[in-house]
Formats: C-alpha cells, structure tokens, sequence
C-alpha cells in the first residue's frame, strides 16, 4: 500500500486498486491494459503512481496508464521492486535481468556479468554511506551507487559488489522473502530481511569498508601438465606447448571474492577478466621474450595494482632461430643461383644451335648461290656464247644484202645482251672476284656498277682488309654492303650515296650514307619484324659476326648505316685459309 501526492491510497496484489475517499476502484484493465498482480507500488514524484509487475513497469496518472516492456529498454518484463533516490532517478529490480534505472525517460541496466553479484534483485535499500543493498535468494549484496552510475554514463566497465551470506551470520541466505514488502529499513538505517529462518537484522554501518589491496602470490606454474620451477622465470622449449599459471592472493577477509586480472605483455593488449578464477592458460605461445603480470582485488574493489609478475621465454624451433633461416635463405639463394646459371647456360646452347644454323643456313645459301651462279655462267653463258658465235659466223659468210643477214645480226645482238645479264646475275649471285681480287675490290667494283645503273653518285674510300677478316666473314661483310647500296636504290630516291670501309685497331668499320628521303627512326629490328627495309638479313649477319650497328634516319636527312666487326684472323691466318 501506498499513497499518492492526492491523498489517494493505492493497494496491490491480485489486481490493482484505488481508494479515493471513500470510493474503491478496481483497475482491471487501463488503456487495454490488464495487470494480473502487482508486486509493488511506488508513488511519483511529478503525481501518478508506478508498479512493478510480471508484465513490465506499469505508470498511472489521472486514470490514463502506460506499460513499459522489454521493447522500451527494460532488461526483463519480470519487475519484482522499485526505489527512488535522492536525484529523483527510478531503480528497478528484476527477477532475471539484473538493475534497471530510468532517468530521464531513458532505460540502462547492469547484469551480473558486469559484477553485480546476481541477476535477481528483490529489494533495493541505500545505506548513509552511499551504498546500494541488493537482496536475492543467495543472500545480499552491497555496490556503491556511485560506481553504478559510472557504468551506466560508460565510465568504467564493471562494478564491484560485496556479498553477505553464512560467514558473515546469516543462517539462511534466502531474502525472498513469503510477502510483501519483503524487506524493511529503519529510520536509524538498520535493515529487516524476512528469511526462511526467520528475520534478519542488518546494520550497514557495521560492515566496515576494506581498503587495503591483497598482496598477490604466483603459486606454480606447469609445463605440458607437468610441474615447473618459476622462481627465475620460465624457459619454454620446443614442443612445450601448454602453459598453466596458478596463482593466489592473500586476503583472510571474504577470499573467496577475491577478484583478479592479468595479462601477458608481448602478446595481450589489454587484461584479461579472471573474476575470481585463480589460473591463466596459454597455448601455443610465439617463440619471444614475455612478462606475465597478475593483480588482485579484495571484496570491496580495492585492487592491488603492483600486483606480481613472471618472466616467461618461449625458445623458437631450431628451424625458426637465425642461423637456420640464414642457411636456408642462403641455400635459396645458391639453388636461385644455380637454376640461373643453368637457365643461362641453356639459353647459350640455344642462342649457339641458333648461331650455328644460322650460320650453316647463310653458308648452304652462299654454297648455292655459287653452284647456280657457276652454272649460269659455265653452263648458259657457254651455250649463249655458242649461239652468239654461230650468229657472228654465218653473218660473215653472207652477202650484205643476203636476207637472212639482218636475222643472224639480230640473234647475235640478243645472245650478247644474254650473256651480259647472265654474267650479272652470276656476279649477284656469287662475287668470285672475293678471292681474286680481295674485299675492298669487289665492293668498288660492285658499287661502280650499281652506280652505272641506277645513275645515283657514289663515291667510296676502301681500306685494303686482307687478313683481318676470316672468308665467312668477308663475304657477310660484302652481302651488308650489297644489301645497304640495293636499299638505296630502291627506297631512299637519293641522288648522292657514300660508302666507306676503315680498318681502325682491331675493327673494320663500314659507313653507308646517303641523302636520299630518310624515314622515322626504326623500332628494334628483329628476326619476327617484317619492315626492316630488308634490314633483317643485315642485322642477322652482323649478330652471327659479334659485331655492331647503327641506324641514323630523318624524314628528309638521308640514312647513315654504321656497322663494326672485330678482327678475328691475322695476315698469316688468312693467308693460309686462301691458299689451302
């Protein structure tokens, strides 16, 4: 029962009733609302009435009513007390979601997994010294209302709640109590606590408020489940993998609500929330340097912050230690090495197969172009010289008037220009004026008859280079200039050209310069680039011969081919290959 700022008289129970004067009103239903039973009724201080009950926090005001439920923020439906304190702010107990408290239209609450000793709240009494006392079915318990409303505001993460029961006098630690209100405070601020047993008389006064932290002991510590000596710190082997660290706190006071906390430096970034838990486990720990560290609070949240600490050493594997990480990644590197190597060694057997065909393909195609060039002119140039000779013989023996004179004189003309391309085309095919008459003569006498053709004006300065150059070589060196003056003839529409052959120290250098038309300056020529103005063929030579090139070309400034072939035989060398 209780009254309201009117004057009114409001009972609960197995309903809820009003008595307003003389008048006794049944509230049975309130806005749709139905209230079974009423487990306790708290007056407001703005006017209207709160009660708690199994359905949720009920509010009524001028007959209008409101229920507030676990949609609204509550922490359960199941509401068995209520209290008010000084600030005006509504504590609420529930019978399994911990405390409650509203203020300002907003619900926040506090379990006992946040350090409130039990989920169940039957009563809420507030001693003078600003404590909150909790009763439950295991007993009651004490937290300091500043502490609870640091954590509903966010401010620190747990509370600290003293537990009364048996060893403190109580003979049974049930406060539910068997009616209402299960639980009284005096005036003078002594608590009455109907048990099974009977009441219970509490003075808050008289539980005195321990403020000296518990000193913090490391008891033993064990290996793969087998006892170890830790007064030096712990050395962990190889294959040691299960660490367990026992330790105890020296507290005479309530120990069994002695609470702890540690933390591994090295690898916890924060402590670890042991409650009163007395063992750490670790497993599988990172081969490193730790340090263990486990602190202690008594029963009232004094804690010790020194606390004690364990060196710990986790030794790696030997195949986690330096050195054999620096065998390995030298072995790495010498397998690296030798894989390279071999790759090396095998693209030089290709590039010299590739070398070797190449130069056996160049030398079957020379050894062609002789055989038809040999042909053409031993073969066909006899047999048009035969046939030019006929004609020249029966021409003389005719009269000049003889009709068949001006046939013969047409044959033998023909038969002459025969001969003279087949020559052509035989001294294309294969220069035999190279071993006669030497490289630097061939090359004039090539030029002069292309100049002779094509009406362009070449000039030439040709070191002799009998002896420095192998036959191979001479004549690849010939086909470069052979195919740099055809180059000139067909694409560069020039109207000067300049070819030079110097012997310089051990090289031979050959210039082909021209003023023709020019073209942008080519991309990388290679064996798959198929506009290379037949420049493919050159570089293929000069590769197999080890020497150099450069190409300078500008739209409109002509085209300057340099190649440099090393010397590879001596005057003595050569001669010898010449006449053997």
């Amino acid at each position: 029962m209780v009254r309201d700022g009117e004057g009114d008289l409001w009972l609960g129970g197995k309903g809820l009733y009003r008595l307003h004067h003389s008048d006794l009103q049944h509230y049975t239903s309130v806005n749709g609302i139905i209230i079974e039973e009423v487990r306790e009724l708290l007056p407001d201080s703005a006017g209207g009435v709160w009660a708690a009950s199994d359905d949720g926090l009920l509010f009524l005001k001028n007959g209008q009513g409101k229920i507030f439920t676990e949609s609204d923020g509550l922490s359960s439906n199941h509401v068995l007390t209520l209290y008010r304190d000084k600030e005006d702010i509504l504590w609420i107990g529930t019978a399994d979601g911990g405390l409650n408290r509203l203020e300002n239209g907003r619900f926040q609450h506090i379990t006992a997994q946040n350090g409130l000793y039990s989920d169940d709240v039957r009563r809420i009494f507030e001693d003078r010294s600003g404590f909150f006392w909790l009763t439950c079915s295991q007993g009651i318990s004490r937290v300091r209302k500043e502490q609870l409303n640091a954590f509903m505001r966010g401010l620190v993460p747990r509370v600290t709640a003293l537990h009364l029961g048996k060893a403190d006098g109580f003979s049974n630690i049930d406060c539910t109590g068997y009616g209402r209100p299960n639980g009284l405070q005096k005036s003078d601020g002594t608590l009455l606590l109907p048990t099974p047993d009977g009441l219970a008389v509490l003075d808050p006064e008289k539980i005195t408020f321990d403020s000296r932290p518990p000193p913090v002991l490391i008891e033993s510590c064990w290996l793969n489940h087998q006892s170890v000596s830790c007064l030096d710190g712990i050395r962990i082997q190889p294959g040691q993998e299960e660490l367990e660290i026992r330790y105890t706190a020296i507290n005479f006071s309530r120990p069994e609500q002695t609470r702890f906390r540690y933390q591994l430096s090295g690898l916890d970034t924060d402590w670890t929330e042991a409650d009163t838990r007395r063992t750490a486990f670790y497993s599988h720990l990172p081969p490193g340097h730790y340090v263990f560290r486990v602190i202690a609070a008594n029963s009232n949240g004094v804690w010790n912050r020194k606390g004690q600490s364990l060196a710990i050493v986790v030794l790696p594997p030997f195949y986690r230690r330096g050195w054999f990480v620096i065998l390995v990644i030298l072995s790495l590197l010498n397998v690296a090495w030798f894989g390279h190597q071999h790759r090396i060694s095998q693209l030089r057997r290709q590039q010299v197969a590739q070398e070797a065909f190449a130069r056996q393909l160049i030398s079957i195609q020379e050894s062609d172009r002789r055989r038809i060039a040999s042909e053409l002119h031993d073969s066909l140039g006899q047999s048009l010289a035969i046939i030019r000779n006929w004609a020249l013989l029966g021409s003389g023996q005719l009269s000049a008037d003889a009709p068949a004179k001006e046939e013969l004189e047409e044959i033998k003309a023909t038969a002459t220009d025969a001969i003279r391309e087949v020559r052509e085309i035989a001294y294309n095919l294969g220069p035999y004026h190279l071993d006669r008459a030497g490289l630097a003569h061939t090359i004039e006498e090539m030029v002069n008859r292309v100049a002779t053709a094509s009406g362009i004006c070449f000039t030439t300065e040709l070191d002799p280079c009998e002896g420095v150059l192998s036959r191979e070589a001479e004549m690849n060196l010939f086909r470069i200039a052979q195919e740099s003056i055809n180059n000139i003839v067909k694409h560069s529409e020039a109207t000067k050209a300049s070819l030079t052959m110097k012997r310089e120290a051990d090289y031979i250098r050959l210039t082909v310069a021209d003023n023709g038309k020019g073209f942008p300056p080519p991309a990388t020529v290679s064996s798959s680039n198929k506009n290379g103005f037949g420049l493919v063929s050159m570089i293929e030579r000069i590769r197999l011969l080890n020497g150099t090139w450069e190409i300078h070309s500008m739209p409109g400034q002509g085209t300057t081919i340099r190649v440099s072939l090393k010397a590879n035989m001596n005057d003595e060398t050569h001669s010898n290959s010449r006449r053997g």
